[in-house]
């Protein structure tokens, strides 16, 4: 995942703008979302999350999080119970 040096800059500098976080976010979500649990993955790394399961296992959770969520999703739209 590629951050631009202006967004490092910002962060070594403790300030942090609108347009930072926008760069950062056109950069992660601008993907195929199928890639979408590992992106969140390293995301959480560059933040300091830490696991002690192993990689995979911790993107197939993730991804099985996602998939749950999107049935809860639709479960809601079509106006069942199931959703929060």
């Amino acid at each position: 995942m590629g951050i631009n040096s202006s967004f490092i800059l910002s962060i070594n500098s403790n300030t942090l703008t609108d347009g930072d976080f926008g760069i950062c976010n056109d950069k992660f979500w601008n993907v195929e979302f199928t890639d979408e649990p590992s992106k969140l993955w390293e995301l959480g790394k560059i933040l300091g999350v830490s696991c002690c399961r192993e990689e995979n296992a911790v993107i197939e959770e993730i991804e099985r999080i996602e998939d749950r969520d999107a049935e809860v999703k639709k479960k809601d739209e079509e106006g069942n119970e199931g959703g929060y």
